[in-house]
Parts: structure tokens; sequence; C-alpha cells
């Protein structure tokens, strides 16, 4: 619902929640014609290559897991910006 209302540039998402997964809020975000195309970013502890793999289909832009070097981080969310506002 926050990011229905703020429209974010981007978002770093875990998988791991308490309410809902990561992989469930992934789902409903790309479903919803408001937020389809912000890019999300999945961070998170969960390296399963069957979790890997159900991120990407679910169209996270990439695909970080932890432990992590932020600057690495920082090169990913720079990169996905350009992508989205090139002009």
């Amino acid at each position: 619902e926050e990011a229905k209302k703020m429209i974010p540039d981007l978002i770093v998402l875990d998988v791991m929640m308490p309410k809902m997964n990561g992989f469930e809020v992934l789902e409903r975000l790309k479903k919803d014609e408001k937020t389809m195309d912000i890019p999300v970013i999945m961070l998170t502890v969960r390296s399963a290559s069957k979790d890997v793999e159900q991120g990407i289909q679910l169209y996270a832009e990439k695909y970080v897991t932890k432990p992590f070097e932020p600057d690495m981080l920082l090169k990913e969310i720079a990169h996905s910006l350009s992508i989205r506002y090139k002009s």
C-alpha cells in the first residue's frame, strides 16, 4: 500500500518478513498497474537456486544474497535507476 502511495524510484526488498514474504510482496507489486514498473532488488539471506529463480521469475531487477558488499549493492541500485531513467 505504501508503494502505491509513494511510487518510489526503486525498492530493496527482503524475502523474510513477518506478515507477508518478499516474494508475495514482489508478486503484488508487479501485478499492480501503479507499481509494476518500479524496479525491485531482492536483498536476502535466501540463496538457494530455487529462491533466486523465483525472484527472477517474479521480475526482480536483481537478486542479491547476504552477506553482501555495500559498494556492490550501491552499484546495482545506480544501474537499475540509470536504466529506469534513461532517455
